[in-house]
């Protein structure tokens, strides 16, 4: 794409910081094909607009969902009249857990970029996200295999957390029958 390699990696660590919230938006140049010029297009910073709003989503829903596991396991630790296997919920609930994560890494492995394109589809509300590869650099720098690798990592720390899950769910089951022997 005419662009040196540390120039790139500015780049990319000036999205990522956009998308974390430490920069406020993508408004840098950069030398391509020996001219200084605006680096991301419109319709790259149009999209990416949408990019980063997902991601804070998902990082509120996360803390959300922490926030209401850490008020359960209050509850349940702390109220005697809560009859809730524990050790079972957490077990059943990572073993079903792990239905939507084979289905997904099943599809990717089908079509990765079918499945791609309907995720865009479902979480955009817009087709900001049809870059053209002659104008918007975004589409040039991550490649499809970037966001496969990107996916795969997803799905791991999604399996990772489901395993924890599943260990803890164990653990509170094994003491709770030796508390009972």
């Amino acid at each position: 794409i005419g662009i040196d390699k540390n120039d790139l990696i500015v780049a990319t660590q000036n999205l990522l910081n956009y998308i974390k919230n430490v920069r406020e938006d993508l408004d840098f140049t950069a030398l391509i094909n020996g001219e200084e010029v605006e680096f991301f297009s419109i319709n790259d910073k149009l999209h990416m607009i949408d990019v980063k709003n997902i991601f804070q989503a998902i990082i509120v829903a996360k803390n959300i969902g922490l926030l209401l596991l850490m008020f359960i396991f209050f509850i349940i630790h702390f109220n005697n009249n809560v009859k809730i296997d524990v050790g079972k919920c957490l077990i059943i609930s990572s073993v079903w857990g792990t239905f939507p994560f084979l289905m997904l890494m099943f599809l990717m492995y089908v079509d990765f970029n079918k499945y791609f394109t309907i995720f865009h589809k479902i979480f955009f509300r817009n087709d900001l996200w049809l870059l053209d590869p002659k104008t918007d650099r975004l589409v040039n720098i991550f490649s499809e295999e970037f966001f496969s690798n990107m996916a795969i990592k997803i799905l791991s720390f999604y399996f990772i957390a489901l395993a924890i899950i599943l260990a803890i769910g164990i653990i509170i089951l094994l003491k709770k029958q030796k508390k009972h022997i």
